[in-house]
């Protein structure tokens, strides 16, 4: 595992030549201006970052350009940090205390077994045969031996 200060990759220098180290430093320092790659909603091509504002410590406003010139699509896009995946070694207590606290999203639900999908199909017949019946004036439906 590399190791990281201040999001500088420490090894990165080992494996880059020095040009491109200089380089990840460049972009590191920038912010990496246009990196984070987002694709137009519109004609799927990928955008590039025009600008960008920091609205809280959490989140970011990101301006984008749709790099197909036919397109042209400029559109917003609001980032957000939303969890600690890695615990940081400086921690604000601040900030650290607003991600720990998000809701965590449930976990899925397991899919409903064979016999479920047939009992809701079920309900679902009776459901529709019922509201025929009172559209047509039937009323309610009269018990049969059968149903007791």
């Amino acid at each position: 595992m590399s190791a990281r200060w201040n999001g500088v990759d420490q090894d990165a220098q080992r494996w880059l030549s020095p040009d491109a180290y200089q380089v990840h430093l460049n972009n590191i320092a920038q912010g990496e201006r246009g990196k984070m790659i987002f694709k137009c909603p519109h004609c799927g091509s990928t955008s590039l970052i025009r600008t960008s504002r920091a609205l809280s410590p959490l989140v970011k406003e990101v301006y984008y350009r749709c790099n197909n010139f036919v397109c042209g699509h400029t559109f917003k896009v609001v980032a957000e940090a939303v969890e600690t995946i890695s615990p940081p070694s400086l921690p604000n207590p601040a900030i650290a205390a607003v991600l720990d606290k998000r809701d965590r999203l449930p976990p899925l639900a397991a899919p409903p077994s064979p016999e479920e999908q047939k009992h809701m199909a079920h309900l679902e017949h009776l459901a529709i045969v019922e509201q025929a019946r009172q559209h047509h004036g039937l009323g309610m439906p009269i018990a049969r031996e059968s149903d007791t």
